[in-house]
């Protein structure tokens, strides 16, 4: 048998002792660019250092920071009683109107106004309250106990809220002013509605104005 040697696999890159045997049969230039490309292949890279977690983040920016943040609303702080409110919880309703208003008698409520509009109604839901019974009833004229009756107040609060609303009319009025329904809900302490009527019927009953003699 003859022997079969193994195939011979050719060469890709430049061999120093391969060309020292067979330098004759290449070409020098050729000899010379590979020596050079085979030198450049063996540089060895060298490796760079990460940055120190102190100096990792430093030039880093948060975009969050960008944007303009808002600004914190300041605390809505309660608003102070005004004049005519603080008054409702001084008055003394047991001092007669003529003393209290003596320096302005023409704001004195008149009480024959229920007999002159005997259409001026309180108009409210629900059954009238009895009030015989309560503290100050005896300070009521008879159509003011049909209409605290009717709007389910005491009469004490009746009082108070009668007062100060011809008390913020008159203040207003100095001011030449018109006294709106919204500026006697800051004068009393009762539901808002239940003051609306309040204001609807003293209005009508020309408590709101000065008495013309």
């Amino acid at each position: 048998m003859i022997p079969i040697s193994p195939p011979v696999t050719p060469k890709t890159c430049y061999d120093e002792k391969y060309d020292d045997h067979h330098h004759d049969s290449y070409d020098p230039i050729l000899i010379a660019d590979l020596k050079t490309i085979t030198k450049r292949s063996r540089v060895k890279s060298i490796p760079r250092r990460s940055p120190s977690p102190s100096t990792r983040h430093c030039f880093t920016m948060n975009l969050s920071d960008l944007y303009s943040k808002k600004k914190p609303q300041p605390k809505q702080t309660k608003k102070s009683k005004s004049d005519t409110a603080a008054l409702y919880d001084a008055l003394d309703i047991t001092q007669p109107d003529k003393e209290f208003f003596q320096d302005d008698p023409q704001w004195i409520p008149n009480m024959d106004a229920f007999a002159q509009y005997p259409h001026v109604k309180a108009v409210w839901k629900g059954t009238p309250l009895d009030i015989s019974h309560m503290p100050y009833y005896e300070l009521l004229h008879p159509g003011e106990v049909e209409v605290a009756s009717i709007l389910r107040l005491t009469p004490e609060q009746y009082l108070r809220c009668r007062r100060a609303l011809i008390v913020g009319a008159q203040q207003f009025d100095k001011l030449q002013m018109t006294f709106r329904k919204s500026d006697a809900q800051k004068c009393v302490r009762i539901d808002v509605n239940k003051t609306s009527t309040l204001w609807t019927v003293f209005s009508r009953l020309g408590w709101f104005n000065p008495r013309q003699h």
